[in-house]
């Protein structure tokens, strides 16, 4: 990694901790009320910076210097206060260090074909017009976009040659802000061609990453294995056994062959491939938008229920979003539409060039919620009974891999094990919820088109049901592509 002078140092990975803990004993002194598991993990970090005392950089060495004397400040005030030593003294203001010199080495040799640099998250500012996302290549940190305080996270931005970025965002350093984690963004300097996509390949398979396409091997076998962790039979012994069964062979047809065989037996079916919804590929998800282009996202879809068992266990159930603050219909589906034809997730949002939002953005971006399109489980509205106002879609999304419900509130959580000990992935699971009528969620992974799986709109008044019609006639769209009209599925709150 090159050093960056006025930069944070790579080694850095205590700042976010300290500060943490810096906040609460100087916001708790009054009440006491500390936040001690903050105060401990910054107090954890001396034993590792106290080694970086004999480093070879001198940059380094000061951090360390600063940082443990910072450390011991906190913490002699957080005592003073709890053993009634005064009302405790502020801690003085810490600011983050910065490289101010190249070390020797890096004048010496720098590093041939790209660069690496650590920092925090930064987004680029995008606008989206007419469909096409536009850059002028500022970027900004998290608290600018949402104009509240968040975290500042960590990012490692990755400069090639000819023009070619990738920005990587590991779960490491990262856990206040999930659902930024884990991501790689390759950025490209002018027309992005299918030559220069190959050679953006070739630079990721240069940092040690498996760039090449999935095979249809490769999708079918993990396809299989995300049926199972989504019924959360993946730790189970009988999975186990099949996995490394599979794992033993050497040819991934081999592979594929076991978990068939595997879930052949687990649902009770001959060939579990002739299931008519069994579709390792999955699909984009194109709407039909006249000239306005699809959200372009590919989504699989579980192969162990059916449609077909959804309308008979969920008859007169849909999913309901609620507009952010009830917001005014038309004027978002009018934003929808001019955009890329879909309901997003914030952090789809911040791809796409369209200002972010949400119900409560910083814990969404805590959470992983951020990363999910929000609905809930509810009666489909009909002319009779038309319920509250909202946008409402087909059930039939239940079957999305990366759908995930919920029988209660969550606000989107996937961090941890969440998931996987409170995800309702069954038809009596989501037959209880409708029974019991209770504040539950199912979330979506960034995008749902909207005009392909759209069941009804509920508007509030007249007005706001024709200013909605309107918006759809503006761009020639009289019929869903289910063949329904759309001024027979816009209803008025009743």
């Amino acid at each position: 990694i090159l050093p960056q002078v006025g930069a944070p140092l790579p080694e850095d990975e205590y700042y976010d901790d300290i500060l943490k803990a810096i906040k609460s004993v100087n916001h708790h002194l009054g009440d006491k009320d500390f936040n001690e598991t903050s105060i401990d993990n910054a107090w954890k970090h001396k034993d590792k910076l106290s080694k970086l005392f004999k480093h070879e950089d001198a940059e380094i060495r000061r951090m360390a210097e600063d940082y443990i004397a910072k450390i011991e400040e906190m913490h002699s005030s957080f005592v003073d206060a709890v053993n009634g030593k005064g009302p405790g003294k502020k801690v003085s203001k810490f600011v983050q260090y910065l490289r101010k010199s190249e070390p020797k080495a890096a004048q010496a040799v720098k590093p041939k074909g790209m660069v690496v640099r650590k920092g925090k998250v930064l987004m680029q500012k995008r606008t989206n017009t007419a469909g096409e996302i536009i850059t002028d290549g500022t970027e900004h940190d998290l608290t600018s976009i949402f104009h509240r305080s968040m975290t500042g996270g960590t990012q490692f931005e990755i400069e090639f040659e000819d023009g070619v970025t990738a920005i990587y965002r590991p779960w490491a350093g990262n856990k206040n802000i999930f659902a930024t984690a884990g991501e790689m963004e390759i950025r490209v300097d002018g027309a992005c061609t299918p030559e220069i996509v190959e050679k953006a390949l070739e630079k990721i398979e240069r940092l040690g990453l498996n760039a090449s396409p999935a095979s249809i091997e490769d999708a079918e076998f993990m396809y299989l294995q995300k049926q199972a962790y989504i019924q959360g039979i993946d730790k189970s012994p009988r999975f186990k056994k099949a996995m490394t069964t599979a794992e033993g062979l050497k040819t991934k047809q081999g592979q594929v062959k076991i978990l068939r065989q595997f879930w052949n037996a687990e649902l009770g079916v001959d060939d579990v491939t002739k299931l008519p919804h069994y579709d390792p590929f999955g699909s984009f998800q194109h709407a039909t938008r006249g000239k306005i282009e699809g959200a372009g996202r590919r989504v699989q879809m579980r192969f162990d229920i059916s449609e077909a068992e959804l309308d008979r266990d969920l008859a007169g159930h849909s999913l309901k979003h609620r507009l952010t603050n009830d917001g005014d219909m038309a004027d978002f589906i009018n934003q929808a539409l001019d955009n890329n034809g879909a309901m997003v997730s914030t952090i789809e949002k911040m791809r796409l060039g369209i200002t972010p939002g949400g119900m409560s953005p910083t814990s969404d971006m805590e959470s992983g919620g951020a990363s999910y399109f929000f609905t809930r489980i509810r009666k489909t509205p009909t002319a009779a009974r038309t319920g509250e106002p909202g946008l409402y879609f087909k059930r039939k999304l239940l079957r999305r891999m990366d759908s995930i419900t919920y029988d209660h509130d969550k606000f989107g959580r996937c961090t941890g094990d969440e998931v996987r000990k409170n995800r309702k992935a069954f038809l009596k699971d989501w037959k209880r919820i409708v029974d019991r009528d209770t504040s539950d969620e199912t979330i979506f992974k960034y995008t749902v088109t909207l005009l392909d799986n759209l069941e009804s709109i509920v508007a509030k008044s007249s007005s706001e049901r024709s200013a909605v019609l309107a918006a759809f006639k503006k761009r020639g769209i009289t019929r869903l592509p289910d063949g329904r009209k759309i001024e027979d599925i816009v209803f008025v709150r009743r």
